[in-house]
């Protein structure tokens, strides 16, 4: 190690984030294992059961959406991965807040494209 990371790591543990620097350093190690142990185990397509799905798609119904797309998933879909996570796992809650937020950002691009006269 340099002398200038020395001097860091001597003042930060000196003002008393050294302790803070490593665990965080240990919290960065563990997600990033869990986040290689979902990579192995996942399919690349996250698997719903058919019920999962037919909420799914009720749910579209309720944003006023008739048609039924195919709500196959990638397993390194940060949006719904950030929203699974943020539900504590709950699949629905999970797939509400995803179809939600994609239905939110395709009517506002589309607002922009007819604004701008793009088809």
């Amino acid at each position: 190690m340099g002398l200038k990371k020395r001097l860091i790591r001597f003042f930060q543990d000196k003002i008393g984030i050294g302790e803070n620097r490593d665990k965080i350093k240990e919290l960065e190690s563990r997600i990033s294992y869990q986040n290689q142990l979902i990579q192995r185990v996942l399919p690349e397509i996250f698997p719903m059961t058919q019920e999962e799905k037919t909420h799914g798609y009720a749910f579209l119904k309720e944003l006023g959406l008739a048609d039924q797309p195919d709500l196959s998933i990638h397993k390194n879909d940060i949006m719904f991965r950030l929203s699974y996570y943020r539900t504590g796992g709950d699949l629905r809650r999970t797939l509400q807040a995803y179809l939600k937020t994609g239905y939110e950002i395709a009517r506002d691009i589309s607002s922009i494209a007819n604004e701008k006269g793009v088809e």
